[in-house]
């Protein structure tokens, strides 16, 4: 089969006016109120929260500050909606500072009471007042009362001078009486006109400077994360002291637990091999194409033979008394397989190996002694840069295995550290591989481990939008007995889900998919009742220690993270100049999922309906990528790639920001062929790649307080649709009074529902060749983001750039695709005559 680099479309798009199709939104599910009754009890308890908030004294005796607004709690009725959008007044410095959903058990059902903490500034007390009084006697056109359904929505408003009024998570980790490192998440922007760096620095100088008068300790003032509207830095605190920081006019918003890195290295060594080394060093072909994976970590071993040739030296740290060497291994394990994916493979091979990316190493981590409370947000960040700044000319994917496994039981929220690779790769437009953290042997007991995985989330930072996150499957299910393991057996099978592997089944569905992939990360033993690792169930690898070995093992979500890096620095070494978007969006579009995971899913769920795809999906991500797939295209199996940038919103003059634009592509299709096909089966993938810009904080995640700053959304024209008809059946601007919805059903497998999450969209059509020959054309557009709804912000007419990926193939080998779409790309450019000949 002949190979062909994939193709790079131009000239394909028809940009045009979008309208969004108006879906009805859902009825709020409001609880009857005695109209007078509900307003005179309102106005007691907000009079009597303004009253128990100014009178709260502060336990800090360098307290001299007076505070400049009022915290108060707005709590909505059990199982019924909390009108938060009417809570806010950015003009008028009324903010919102977090919405939060308490759910608890009533007579052995769940009740679900949605809270929001609000800060009213000095001088706007009578602003929630006015609303309730007008509530009270005001009746608009219909006959409803003002503000009725905000109102209405209140159940109970309170002083927000506690605790539990700020805190996000775990409600055991909780501040009390003993002095801890937190993060506290404050709101920043006081001036919504005014978003400046100059005031961002003032505000932050400010915080700062109160804290120093309140002798609170707190990080250096380098060491902070500045997100929109948020600030977030590291203080030791009790319950008391962050109460004083609010009282003393400190807008606290968030109050959270640090996140606390985790790593996972092998114990067991391998004998010193030097003859393998040397031989594989003699047919190992490197060809520097200027591309690097670059690994944060513990630091690389870079004198090892097997490592020197291909790092860019020195390694670099984040921290010079440090040292840029690997303090424990877990580096340069991850080191050996960036650099040779199967390395047991290629030892015991006598064929050339190709390496065509170099490898750099950022440590990270501390060599001694217990990690010190950082914001790893700002301690990544950092580790990012400094390659940057040393070889601003490499172009390189970044590789992350460092992950709090505390955090095992989130369930996809944003953290600052998770926000934080967000932010970087959106402004760095970098792509990072981050690995999805581990089961915990001590979990699994005698359990269906496929339960436990399931029961385990995807650790923190590893629920980052534009990050790629890597879960494990099981590459191997032989090993050989010791005394030992005499009794045990392998937990999976091969090519099922690794036993290591963490998941985002547990999350809510509005939550991107995680791990999208899955890389070998080895498999366990069991007895039935104890697990535990073993080096033949593991990937090889090279050993920090090189003068008692050179080699080791690694297993796990950190093995799985560097295999899958060392074949994304492949990937952009045979294609340099393509975008990052791209290249995540060429990995999930290589994916598939193996047929041991599909039957090992299939068992307790129907696969051919959307619910029990779910499951497969969250746990397995899209599947296993594949280097020659994401790489190559055949004659019979075409990869088709769109870059190309699109503006969702626009806000002209004093019109409130509005959707701006629709994408249409018209493919090269080979229509022809298709027809001529007839019912040969063919299947059609298309994938969607964006990075957004985060936009973090408790704030409910919907309305105008969405994470993401835009989504985008794909379609494309059905079999029995004309050109017009699906234009008019995604735009709402090309519709007129006329329009009627024609009947197109549709044939993706995953849906809607499953893939509109994240900032990453795949999914796949399969149908007989005749059908899919007019699916010539493809459509991207925006839906809602905080660009468009938090107006002061002004990131309305911001830009955002989008990979698009087709692929068509058919399983007949015999069939050429690709000569008719590259015949129809050359007759679309256009020939210019020599006029001097």
């Amino acid at each position: 089969m002949e190979i062909h680099q994939n193709i790079f479309l131009t000239d394909t798009l028809e940009p045009n006016v979008y309208k969004p199709i108006n879906a009805r939104g859902g009825k709020l599910n409001l609880p009857n109120r005695d109209r007078n009754l509900h307003a005179n009890h309102l106005i007691d308890q907000y009079k009597e929260a303004c009253r128990a908030f100014e009178e709260y004294q502060s336990t800090n005796v360098l307290a001299k500050k007076v505070a400049n607004g009022t915290f108060l709690e707005f709590s909505g009725a059990e199982n019924c909606d909390l009108v938060t959008k009417s809570l806010e007044n950015a003009t008028k410095g009324i903010r919102v500072l977090n919405i939060r959903d308490k759910v608890g058990i009533i007579d052995e059902k769940e009740v679900i009471t949605t809270k929001a903490t609000v800060y009213i500034p000095n001088g706007q007390e009578n602003y929630f007042l006015d609303r309730i009084r007008a509530y009270a006697s005001e009746d608009i056109k219909s006959g409803k009362p003002k503000y009725n359904d905000f109102m209405v929505s209140v159940e109970e408003i309170t002083s927000a001078l506690k605790i539990s009024s700020v805190w996000i998570g775990n409600s055991s980790h909780m501040p009390n009486e003993e002095f801890k490192w937190y993060e506290i998440w404050i709101d920043i922007n006081e001036e919504p006109n005014d978003i400046s760096k100059e005031l961002f620095e003032k505000n932050k100088n400010e915080v700062f400077s109160n804290l120093d008068q309140l002798g609170i300790e707190h990080r250096s003032t380098d060491e902070y994360i500045h997100f929109p509207e948020r600030l977030v830095i590291l203080v030791k605190a009790n319950e008391m002291t962050i109460l004083d920081m609010m009282k003393q006019g400190i807008k606290v918003a968030e109050v959270r637990r640090p996140s606390e890195p985790n790593r996972f290295w092998g114990d067991e060594k391998l004998s010193e091999q030097h003859g393998w080394k040397d031989d594989l060093i003699n047919r190992t072909r490197f060809i520097d194409t200027g591309v690097a994976v670059c690994v944060l970590d513990t630091g690389v071993e870079g004198n090892h033979p097997l490592i020197t040739p291909y790092m860019i030296a020195p390694g670099l740290t984040i921290n010079s008394s440090w040292g840029a060497s690997d303090h424990d291994g877990h580096g340069t394990n991850m080191a050996g397989v960036i650099l040779y994916n199967d390395l047991k493979r290629y030892l015991m091979t006598s064929d050339d190996y190709y390496l065509h990316h170099s490898l750099e190493s950022v440590k990270m981590m501390p060599p001694i002694g217990s990690t010190p409370v950082r914001l790893y947000g700002n301690v990544t960040e950092q580790a990012v840069l400094i390659p940057q700044i040393e070889h601003p000319r490499t172009e390189r994917v970044y590789c992350m295995a460092i992950t709090d496994a505390d955090s095992g039981l989130n369930n996809g929220q944003p953290s600052s550290w998770s926000a934080k690779v967000d932010e970087i790769i959106y402004k760095q437009k970098k792509l990072m591989l981050v690995s999805a953290g581990n089961n915990n042997f001590s979990k699994l007991t005698q359990a269906n481990y496929v339960e436990e995985c399931i029961n385990k989330s995807v650790e923190d930072p590893a629920q980052a939008w534009n990050c790629l996150s890597i879960g494990a499957y099981s590459g191997e299910d032989s090993f050989t007995p010791t005394s030992y393991t005499k009794g045990f057996y392998p937990v999976a099978k091969i090519d099922e889900m690794s036993p290591y592997n963490s998941t985002s089944v547990k999350w809510e569905n509005y939550w991107p998919i995680k791990p999208e992939l899955v890389c070998d990360g080895g498999n366990m033993l069991t007895d039935g009742r104890f697990y535990t690792s073993d080096d033949d169930l593991s990937k090889l690898t090279l050993s920090n220690d090189i003068k008692k070995t050179l080699f080791d093992y690694i297993n796990a979500t950190s093995a799985a993270t560097a295999q899958c890096s060392c074949i994304a620095g492949e990937l952009l070494a045979a294609y340099p100049s393509m975008w990052p978007e791209t290249l995540r969006g060429l990995l999930v579009h290589s994916a598939k999922w193996t047929e041991q995971m599909i039957n090992q899913f299939s068992v307790t769920a129907d696969l051919t309906k959307k619910k029990g795809i779910r499951n497969l999906l969250r746990s397995c991500g899209y599947g296993v990528p594949n280097l020659e797939r994401a790489r190559d295209s055949l004659n019979n199996c075409v990869n088709m790639i769109i870059e190309d940038e699109i503006q969702p919103y626009e806000k002209i003059a004093s019109s409130e920001p509005k959707m701006k634009e629709v994408h249409y592509h018209a493919l090269p299709w080979p229509k022809e062929e298709l027809i001529r096909l007839e019912n040969t089966p063919v299947k059609l993938r298309v994938t969607l790649s964006y990075f957004i810009e985060p936009g973090p904080g408790e704030k409910g995640w919907k309305n105008k307080y969405r994470y993401a700053s835009c989504g985008l959304r794909f379609d494309i024209k059905r079999p029995t649709e004309s050109e017009d008809q699906f234009r008019m059946r995604v735009n709402g601007a090309m519709r007129d009074e006329n329009y009627q919805s024609g009947q197109t059903n549709s044939k993706w497998y995953l849906g809607s529902q499953n893939r509109d999450v994240g900032s990453i969209h795949s999914d796949y059509w399969e149908d007989s060749a005749i059908e899919l020959s007019q699916c010539d054309s493809i459509a991207v557009y925006p839906v809602v983001g905080w660009w468009k709804e938090r107006k002061n912000l002004k990131k309305y007419n911001t830009k955002i750039k989008y990979s698009l990926i087709v692929s068509i193939e058919t399983p007949e080998e015999n069939v050429d695709l690709y000569t008719p779409i590259t015949n129809k790309i050359a007759s679309r450019i256009p020939v210019t005559v020599d006029t001097n000949n």
